[in-house]
């Protein structure tokens, strides 16, 4: 229930807030029908600098109706992730609002995913204001993820999401070889860092255990 999947961004060029001037809309199709049944994407709360995203169901039987609502970097404003003039943010995304989704009436809908059927398909549109200026998939060739049981996962050494970058600290990544690919890679978002190094991708390189 208290399960998260986490969506990372990385722009060619910065923003000047998290949310409102630039947006990125994740089109999630939870059936893998080619049209999607939720839209997950940056937002704020009202007109202030309290920066989430929210989840919205496409569904005919549930339009529009609010799923999920998490903030952005998964932190709070008490904490510096460089929301203002940045080019990275991470996306939380609730597993278990997906499972057992409430609007906010409290009324109960019928799930998006459920035990055995967690494999998601979904594309992203990225806005600048209301023009479009890049996509990444498309409904019939989408990108795939397991929402349970992703390619990679990455933790520190304390089973817990890193939440600091500093040397000699290292991270355990668990790699499912069936759905890494030939060239599997992990990205990391250094939130602090220049605007030039904010993005990392490191090749995951496979250690077959000694007999």
């Amino acid at each position: 229930e208290g399960a998260f999947a986490y969506f990372g961004i990385a722009s060619w060029a910065p923003w000047r807030t998290a949310a409102t001037l630039d947006a990125f809309a994740f089109y999630l199709d939870t059936n893998n029908d080619a049209t999607p049944e939720l839209l997950f994407f940056n937002t704020r709360m009202g007109e202030t600098d309290v920066f989430t995203t929210a989840v919205v169901s496409l569904r005919s039987s549930d339009p529009f109706a609010n799923v999920d609502l998490q903030l952005i970097n998964n932190v709070a404003g008490n904490k510096d992730t460089a929301k203002m003039h940045s080019n990275i943010m991470m996306l939380p995304l609730s597993i278990g609002a997906l499972a057992h989704p409430v609007d906010i009436y409290g009324t109960q809908l019928e799930p998006f995913i459920s035990e055995g059927k967690t494999t998601i398909s979904y594309w992203v549109e990225a806005y600048s204001g209301v023009t479009l200026v890049d996509v990444i998939g498309h409904p019939r060739v989408p990108l795939r993820v397991d929402l349970v049981a992703p390619p990679l996962t990455a933790f520190d050494t304390g089973a817990n999401m890193p939440t600091q970058s500093v040397a000699g600290k290292t991270l355990k990544v668990t790699m499912d070889p069936a759905t890494a690919g030939d060239n599997p890679r992990l990205l990391l978002l250094h939130h602090l860092n220049t605007l030039a190094r904010k993005a990392q991708v490191i090749p995951v390189t496979r250690v077959v255990p000694a007999s």
